[in-house]
């Protein structure tokens, strides 16, 4: 009886000794690495690239060919007694093509003469200092009426040309008034700009003024 009793003992201990807090703490323990493992297997998300986007060139950049430049600012009195105001840039390049723009202004009796034009031919002289420059109107403020206002609408050619001066140590110059078509015998800016008329009659000279620079460098680019 007793030798019973003892082996029933026994084999409730083993029954019991199967599922021990010890292995009920190492199931626990298990349960995270295995949780880790499985993330470690699984792909991490990408954000997709975002594509490069190209820095457009400033509008007035000087063009990398450029083989002479030309600019100028001051104002000077009409064959009218009318103040005109202009400041202008011209890019002489090798491959030929002129860029740059000119801003021209009059105050007339009848209205204003007020508009912005791209440069869009042009020839600089290197030895006799002389240059041409033709553009097409693209901002029209003028306030003229009638075949006036048709002169200086959007989209019409101009021209004009100059001399730089010796003035020293201020360097000046000699510039025509603005032409437009049917000026001089030209229809177009491109014909003016193609036969380079020259003649001193009409030039303004900016020398008295002193403030105003206008001059072409020579080629320095080699």
């Amino acid at each position: 009886m007793r030798t019973s009793t003892l082996l029933a003992l026994c084999a409730l201990c083993v029954a019991l000794t199967g599922c021990s807090p010890k292995d009920a703490q190492q199931d626990d323990a298990a349960a995270p690495a295995a949780a880790a493992a499985a993330a470690k297997t699984m792909p991490t998300p990408t954000t997709p690239a975002t594509p490069a986007v190209a820095t457009p060139a400033p509008e007035n950049a000087i063009p990398e060919d450029t083989q002479a430049t030309a600019f100028g600012k001051g104002s000077f009195e009409r064959a009218n007694g009318k103040l005109a105001s202009f400041e202008f840039d011209a890019n002489y390049t090798r491959s030929g093509p002129v860029s740059g723009r000119i801003l021209y202004s009059s105050f007339l009796d009848e209205g204003k003469i007020d508009f912005d034009a791209k440069v869009t031919c042009g020839h600089y002289d290197m030895d006799t200092k002389r240059a041409w420059i033709g553009g097409q109107i693209t901002t029209n403020r003028s306030t003229l009426s009638g075949d006036d206002a048709k002169r200086y609408a959007s989209g019409q050619d101009v021209w004009f040309r100059f001399e730089e001066s010796e003035t020293h140590p201020q360097p000046a110059a000699k510039i025509s008034d603005i032409g437009v078509a049917g000026d001089d015998g030209f229809d177009s800016a491109a014909s003016f700009c193609e036969k380079k008329p020259w003649s001193t009659d009409g030039l303004n000279d900016l020398s008295a003024q002193g403030a105003v620079i206008i001059f072409a460098l020579p080629d320095l680019t080699g």
